[in-house]
């Protein structure tokens, strides 16, 4: 065989073992430096906001970031995810992530959340995260209660809710 065959037979294995390793460990991302199984789901296609000719009451601004250290699983935000927000079932609220001044995902987002009419005073709001690189929605595990016109964290200070699978 010629030696320039070889050497170029070398490299492209090398590259391609170099790739296949990096793969490999962006798909290890589930539970990775944890126990935690997550079960796969679909990105959530049923996370649509009430119409907005419906008569609103009030809106409520949530800022909350994302940070499920708490399970032990390190994650950034990619534009992929999801956040939404629901009063009663219904979904209020949809947002992807906040983008820094570089265009990259940031872990927070900025809802602006629906109250209807007919909700009560007070009812509690329930957030969902759906990370698309995990695969799967992460829920709240304590609702707030709706505010007329009020905020839930900032973007300096935002709501940080403890998440559950």
């Amino acid at each position: 065989m010629n030696r320039k065959l070889i050497i170029n037979l070398i490299l492209c294995f090398a590259l391609t073992s170099v790739f296949c390793a990096c793969s490999k460990d962006d798909d290890d991302s589930k539970g990775k430096g944890s126990d935690i199984e997550l079960e796969e789901q679909m990105r959530p296609t049923d996370w649509v906001t009430v119409s907005q000719d419906i008569d609103l009451q009030s809106t409520m601004i949530a800022d909350v970031a994302v940070d499920i250290t708490s399970m032990g699983l390190a994650y950034e935000c990619n534009e992929q995810d999801l956040m939404a927000a629901f009063i009663d079932g219904t979904c209020r609220a949809v947002a992807a992530p906040v983008m820094d001044d570089e265009g990259k995902p940031m872990n927070l987002f900025a809802l602006t959340i629906k109250k209807l009419e007919n909700d009560n005073s007070g009812a509690p709001v329930t957030l969902k995260f759906y990370s698309s690189k995990l695969r799967h929605v992460f829920t709240i595990s304590a609702p707030f209660p709706y505010v007329a016109e009020g905020m839930q964290g900032s973007v300096q200070n935002p709501y940080k809710p403890t998440w559950t699978k």
